[in-house]
């Protein structure tokens, strides 16, 4: 069963229309539909086990598909405003995800989709819109992008209690490479606006958060797009984080230190900036840039 399914993907690798741009409205839908009908093959072969997995329990089938899956996922959301968890058009997958959230040890490793979009296009070499104007997709893309984190469908689980906690110490264990890091000069401003986003975090209300200084919404937006899922932190806390650092950036403006997803680099490239030394301070930026792509928030040593 496995096999069949595995070479009927593979013949289909070209479907899902993202790392091969259409070249017209014609061409978006047809590989769209075959899209569609190799998701409902996949589906009912997943709606033939006992349980919700590829076998009757969790297995080594299980491991193999969902990092696949779970980046088409993501990447179908952004770029072209289609929903693979969807309870409705494939109930066995959404089953399957659920199920899957259900262990530790997946959620351990899961992603978000703000992660995903942002590596995936310099692993496949692009990821491509449609041609056609899709509302849906503009509001997805925008919603990943800017917003509120809480509301995008890539984890279905209850928040844990101590997420923003979590996030919170994550800032303030790496608070001085963060700082370091970041492109805007002036670092006691840096580090001022940070330790804001922390209140903001604990005190969850933000009624007594401290006004940021001035221009902070480049430095506070320079940092949320480069929180990374799971490897700076789990995704509840990685949402709040996120959240946190607009809500402050907001208070000064809505100028944002870049827009674009590269197809040629990560933006968190470089790991420069975070070894032989940590948070001591021995850093020269002149060797960060040397590599042609952004520094590289790992906040996890």
């Amino acid at each position: 069963m496995l096999y069949s399914l595995s070479q009927r993907n593979n013949s289909h690798s070209k479907t899902i229309g993202l790392c091969y741009p259409s070249s017209s409205k014609e061409e978006e839908s047809s590989t769209k539909s075959r899209f569609i009908e190799v998701a409902r093959y996949v589906d009912r072969v997943l709606g033939e086990t006992q349980g919700p997995f590829f076998l009757d329990s969790f297995s080594i089938a299980d491991v193999v598909f969902v990092p696949y899956v779970e980046r088409m996922n993501a990447s179908l959301f952004f770029y072209k405003g289609f929903l693979l968890r969807d309870a409705k058009l494939f109930p066995n997958l959404s089953r399957w995800f659920d199920a899957l959230e259900t262990r530790s040890t997946y959620r351990g490793t899961q992603s978000d989709f703000h992660t995903h979009v942002h590596d995936l296009p310099p692993q496949m070499g692009g990821c491509y819109e449609g041609p056609i104007k899709n509302t849906t997709q503009e509001n997805n893309k925008k919603l990943v992008l800017e917003g509120p984190w809480e509301k995008i469908p890539d984890a279905k689980y209850k928040e844990p209690e101590m997420s923003r906690e979590l996030a919170a110490f994550r800032v303030m264990q790496h608070h001085k490479s963060i700082v370091r890091v970041n492109p805007v000069e002036n670092k006691d401003n840096v580090d001022e606006a940070l330790r804001c986003v922390v209140m903001k975090l604990l005190l969850n209300d933000g009624k007594d958060t401290p006004s940021p200084p001035r221009d902070s919404d480049l430095s506070l937006r320079y940092i949320r797009d480069r929180i990374n899922v799971p490897r700076d932190m789990p995704m509840w806390s990685a949402r709040r984080l996120r959240q946190a650092c607009e809500d402050v950036a907001k208070a000064c403006g809505n100028r944002s230190s870049d827009v674009s997803i590269s197809s040629r680099h990560r933006r968190d490239q470089n790991p420069v900036p975070f070894g032989h030394g940590g948070n001591s301070g021995e850093y020269d930026a002149s060797v960060s840039r040397s590599g042609g792509g952004d520094v590289y928030l790992d906040w996890c040593c």
